[in-house]
């Protein structure tokens, strides 16, 4: 039961295994850096130092490109190779003059800051600049050095060139094929906690519908970079309803199974109990052909047989539709083929930066509220790594870099104060939590050289596996790193890690209040912003379902619809996640309840586009015009409830905390409108009011939650 659950945890975690083929890719890298380096030292009798600036730099390296297709990131990989050797051989030149090689490091600090409004490239082309700079002032390399470190870094550089050009090896036909069956581990996963729901902790329900959602954005993000037809046997539009329906048919199972009922069991009924075994066979990976065949024709006899009295006629119908979605996922085929050029855009769980719009109007450069974006988050850079130049050479004059880079890295990938102080909140926690664990690894393996080398190599693949994740597990194992690697050098003390924690929150704390004193970048707009974009997209979803329920057409505008909702939804998650350590103890924009109501509202919006997609498959299926009526009476209704919630997020107190938006339950005025309609009760046209029900219920609480905050 255990492994079960273990699968389910990582099916849709990484949807396709790419941070596992990335994090296993830089990894390699690393330890082929490392062999390099250890084969630099050795032959030409360098400063031993150099093999941790091989582990090290490699980390780095491995983890900045974050270009869209596997070919971009190969060829930014092989770019970093210049601004780290100019970066190098800048500071060395200046070694002599200690002050202004470390002016030159503030500069290129900001320098790597500004450039991240021209994209991922250049943001990775800025970090190796500083980098470039850093170790060779970290490590005091002289010009009589300078050659072997060179020497290194270009080993660096061409392993994982060497490693990133494996990765264009990847076959777009394997990668669909994994990531459907990955949405069948998920749908099995959340039928299990479905059927099993502990009232008092429905998390684990939430979470496994949660997993469906990545795997279904990991789907479309593969359409996008691929040319679907290439390598599955249905066209693009065809492909992303098939998705999108049997998604939706398990997630309106797992709510009915969710629902408490007077039996002892949710599904006490016969028919129900089989049509769920069935749905399990469709959704295990190793059923064949014909036993799939079978469940299918199952479900189709327990719909064609339906006893319109029976209690669990609902769940019964819910549970065929979805084995009939999912066995006509199933005969889909996929056919691999050699990669092409569109295809190599591989499943990325990295997303570039999307720089902020400057204000608009002529800009005063006296007047720094004006100023581009970047412009404002240099100067705090530079003005941040300065001061802790300062502060942490106070600390300690022969470990000052740590505050350094702190510094620096706290502003890598942040744009607003909030953001920042997630980041340097994350850097502390996660440093101190690193230190406590590395420093008991490094113990037990004592000074043994080889398992050192291994849990370097270990670290950074955690680091890549699971930093993506969280901040915090990126600070956790860079230290675990940091402390294998000064095991390597026998230079792990007592003092050492110490210091490692002061200087850290030394430049976690200067880069806060850098953020916070000086050009300071609200949060609050930015995350506003995507908000605004979340509830833009649901209109346009609502617009696209009610052409689609009420007039001739394709559908495609609704599954276009669907992915701009699921994209602005993800934004909004990843924005309200940056900014987490800022809103403790602030009450507003809760991520728990909140972002989880934005997913449940967004999820029964890609319902009621499902249902209409599937009325535009049947003949003679168009809502007529009482029910057109009523269904324009009903969207009326929600954009004013969705016009209400996203004015909820930008409320400064409590006032208002009373106002219904909408006026009464949504829900149950949607559910009235339904009742006075002769619609089949299982119909495609009465589930899609069935899920405005939900959207409405969804927005009138995000309301409510934002209020009582």
């Amino acid at each position: 039961m255990r492994l079960k659950t273990l699968r389910y945890s990582l099916s849709a975690t990484d949807p396709g295994r790419s941070r596992l083929i990335q994090a296993t890719a830089v990894a390699t890298g690393m330890l082929l850096s490392a062999l390099w380096a250890n084969a630099v030292v050795t032959t030409l009798h360098a400063a031993p130092a150099l093999l941790t600036v091989g582990i090290s730099m490699a980390m780095q390296m491995g983890l900045t490109p974050h270009d869209a297709t596997a070919r971009g990131r190969l060829v930014t990989t092989a770019a970093m190779l210049v601004p780290a050797a100019l970066g190098a051989v800048s500071v060395t030149l200046l070694s002599q003059w200690r002050e202004v090689a470390i002016a030159l490091l503030v500069m290129v600090a900001g320098g790597a800051t500004w450039v991240r409004q021209f994209g991922p490239r250049a943001t990775a082309l800025g970090f190796a600049a500083f980098f470039g700079c850093f170790f060779p002032l970290l490590l005091n390399v002289t010009v009589a050095d300078l050659g072997p470190y060179l020497l290194t870094v270009v080993g660096v550089v061409a392993s994982l060139s060497l490693l990133r050009a494996l990765l264009l090896l990847q076959r777009p036909g394997h990668q669909i094929d994994l990531l459907l069956r990955e949405l069948r581990t998920a749908s099995a996963a959340a039928l299990t906690a479905a059927e099993h729901l502990d009232a008092r902790h429905p998390k684990a329900l939430r979470m496994r519908l949660a997993r469906m959602d990545n795997v279904a954005e990991a789907i479309s993000r593969w359409q996008q970079g691929t040319e679907t037809s290439r390598f599955v046997d249905a066209d693009e539009g065809t492909f992303g309803a098939l998705v999108l329906e049997a998604r939706i048919a398990v997630e309106q199972a797992c709510a009915e199974l969710a629902k408490p009922r007077s039996a002892a069991s949710p599904t006490e009924d016969a028919t129900a109990r089989a049509l769920l075994r069935a749905l399990y066979t469709v959704l295990d990976h190793s059923s064949d052909d014909a036993v799939v065949a079978a469940a299918a024709e199952q479900a189709r006899t327990a719909l064609r047989h339906l006893d319109p009295a029976a209690d669990d006629r609902v769940l019964v119908a819910r549970l065929a539709r979805s084995v009939l979605a999912h066995q006509r996922l199933r005969r889909v085929s996929v056919e691999d083929s050699a990669p092409h050029p569109r295809q190599l855009a591989e499943i990325d769980v990295a997303t570039a930066q999307t720089p902020a719009a400057s204000p608009p109007g002529r800009a005063r450069w006296w007047d720094w509220r004006q100023w581009p974006l970047f412009t404002r988050l240099a100067v705090q850079v530079m003005i941040a790594t300065l001061l802790a130049t300062v502060v942490g050479e106070f600390i300690s004059a022969s470990r000052w870099y740590w505050a350094v880079l702190t510094a620096f890295v706290v502003f890598v990938g942040a744009s607003s104060r909030g953001a920042i102080l997630t980041r340097a909140y994350n850097r502390v926690l996660g440093t101190a939590a690193g230190l406590v664990v590395g420093v008991a690894l490094v113990a037990l393996v004592h000074d043994r050289e080889p398992l050192l080398v291994a849990l370097s190599i270990a670290s950074a693949f955690g680091m890549m596996y699971f930093g993506p994740l969280l901040y915090l597990y990126n600070a956790f194992f860079t230290t675990t790193l940091l402390v294998s690697l000064y095991g390597l050098l026998g230079d792990l003390d007592t003092q050492v890690m110490e210091l490692r924690i002061g200087e850290t929150l030394a430049g976690a704390l200067t880069g806060v209040l850098c953020a916070y004193l000086i050009f300071s970048s609200n949060s609050r707009p930015s995350l506003l912003a995507k908000v605004h974009l979340y509830f833009q997209a649901l209109d346009g979803l609502f617009t696209a379902g009610r052409t689609a329920l009420t007039t001739r057409t394709s559908g495609e505008d609704v599954l276009s619809a669907s992915a701009r909702l699921q994209s602005a939804l993800l934004d909004v998650d990843a924005a309200v996640t940056a900014m987490s350590a800022a809103m403790i103890g602030a009450g507003r924009i809760q991520r728990r309840p909140v972002v989880h109501l934005l997913y449940v509202g967004a999820r029964a919006a890609e319902g009621f586009g499902a249902s209409a997609i599937a009325v535009t498959k049947a003949e003679d299926a168009l809502l007529a015009p009482d029910a057109a009526a009523a269904l324009d009476d009903v969207l009326a209704r929600l954009r004013t409830a969705a016009g209400e919630a996203e004015r909820s997020f930008a409320l400064d107190s409590a006032s208002g905390a009373d106002d219904d938006s909408g006026g009464g339950d949504l829900d149950a005025f949607v559910v009235d409108r339904l009742d006075r309609l002769s619609l089949d009760p299982l119909s495609p046209q009465s589930d899609a009011f069935d899920s405005l029900a939900a959207v409405g219920w969804a927005l009138q609480h995000v309301a409510r939650t934002n209020r009582r905050s």
